[in-house]
């Protein structure tokens, strides 16, 4: 296997080894752009990216000379032609740039982080080639967004499930790519007060005013400054309330285990704006309602108007949705003052707020298939999570099927699997 790491200082190892031949800074470079750009290259485009000072002809015959290097120690894993130049396809190469990428994608933000030991190809620079130059500072902007797009999510999240501990870590983690970050600045603030540490906490407010008025000439944030002032007064009461949405989401009776997977795909279709419908199906007892609800509470800071729980296993007509939805949000009808029905009192009501409804077992109630499109033409900011048994049979529905926990364990991992992880967890519980 050839092992290429591009984070900081770049690395290449074959088959668990340095590589015994030597390769110059440019062929290496040369080989990460191939593998990570993939397909095929024409030998001038390369020849010009990477040899741009050179004339032509001049750099066509560096190109032949990084070639034979890469040809010596790696061509087992090369496509090389008269015109053009690639990586054989199906080749075993692991880059840290697409471990990255995949661990993102399963929700590991602690082991992709582990990998991020500085920018991509850090230090590394060819004398006028502003083609590649470009090329790489693209990439690394473009990792570095990613680390910082998912650390402002996970903080959020940790933050909304009162993980104070584990906000404060995702805080110092983006505080050292984005040092003025204004997340991860206000809600490392908030957990430390939660935590009662009001000194460190007043602190960072001083070290990031200092930042923001040395580097961008800017003074706090107004909800930075008010947040101060709760803290210097000891007022957690006022600081949860200004940071918690409204909700009445059912609390765990018991331990929730695993799922974690789950709940980062979850997460991926709440922040994406065209998704404002998700349908949780699954057999009955699999877990969609828990795993609802603590996704939600997992992203409850992405609605600031509250999120709301509506339990509809009991109820036998699509007509008592809007009162249930009602009193979750505590919303009264007026009877005496409007003419105005149930329905359109609500939705005058809900319209301008950012909230999300979990609408629980709803699938013996194919009549509210209206009702639930017309809660989202009218309300614009309101998002449905829905679960059921079969799909709701909607344009705007996105669909995640729920299965059951994994019983295969993870690859070199001293992790249970989720399955008898809860089994064991539950055995417990009832025989300690």
């Amino acid at each position: 296997m050839l092992e290429i790491k591009a984070f900081g200082n770049l690395t290449i190892n074959k088959d668990g080894n340095a590589l015994d031949l030597p390769i110059s800074t440019r062929g290496q470079v040369l080989l990460v752009y191939l593998v990570l750009e993939g397909g095929k290259h024409h030998r001038n485009t390369l020849s010009a990216i990477f040899w741009p000072e050179s004339p032509e002809s001049k750099a066509n015959t560096s190109l032949r000379v990084a070639l034979t290097e890469l040809r010596k120690a790696v061509g087992d894993y090369l496509e090389i032609s008269r015109t053009s130049i690639g990586i054989l396809p199906d080749s075993d190469i692991y880059l840290d740039v697409f471990n990255f990428e995949e661990l993102l994608g399963e929700g590991n933000l602690r082991r992709a982080l582990h990998l991020y030991r500085g920018d991509f190809l850090s230090g590394i620079y060819i004398t006028g080639s502003t083609e590649f130059e470009n090329w790489r500072r693209w990439e690394s902007e473009r990792i570095r967004l990613l680390a910082v797009r998912n650390l402002e999510t996970a903080i959020l999240k940790e933050l909304g499930l009162n993980n104070y501990q584990e906000t404060e870590y995702y805080a110092r983690e983006l505080l050292k790519l984005d040092p003025t970050n204004n997340i991860a600045n206000q809600n490392y603030i908030i957990a430390l007060a939660l935590e009662d540490h009001s000194s460190a906490a007043i602190k960072q407010v001083q070290k990031y005013h200092g930042l923001l008025e040395e580097e961008l000439g800017l003074d706090l944030p107004p909800e930075i400054s008010k947040i101060q002032e709760m803290i210097k007064a000891g007022d957690s009461k006022s600081l949860l309330a200004m940071i918690r949405p409204t909700n009445n989401l059912p609390d765990a009776q018991t331990s929730f285990i695993g799922r974690e997977s789950n709940i980062a795909a979850i997460t991926d279709l709440i922040v994406n704006p065209d998704c404002r419908l998700i349908s949780l199906i699954g057999p009955g007892g699999i877990g969609k309602t828990r795993l609802a609800v603590r996704a939600i509470r997992a992203n409850i800071m992405k609605f600031p108007d509250g999120a709301f729980f509506v339990p509809l296993e009991d109820i036998k007509s699509a007509n008592k949705i809007i009162p249930l939805i009602a009193k979750a949000l505590q919303f009264k009808f007026g009877t005496i003052v409007t003419m105005l029905d149930p329905q359109t009192q609500l939705l005058d009501y809900l319209r301008d707020h950012n909230l999300v409804i979990i609408l629980d077992g709803i699938e013996h109630l194919a009549a509210s298939r209206h009702l639930i499109s017309t809660l989202l033409r009218e309300v614009p900011k309101l998002h449905i999570i829905a679960t059921s048994r079969h799909k709701i049979n909607l344009p705007e529905e996105w669909v995640y099927k729920v299965k059951g926990l994994p019983w295969v364990g993870i690859a070199e991992s001293d992790e249970l699997p989720e399955a008898l992880s809860l089994f064991l967890t539950r055995t417990k519980q009832h025989n300690p």
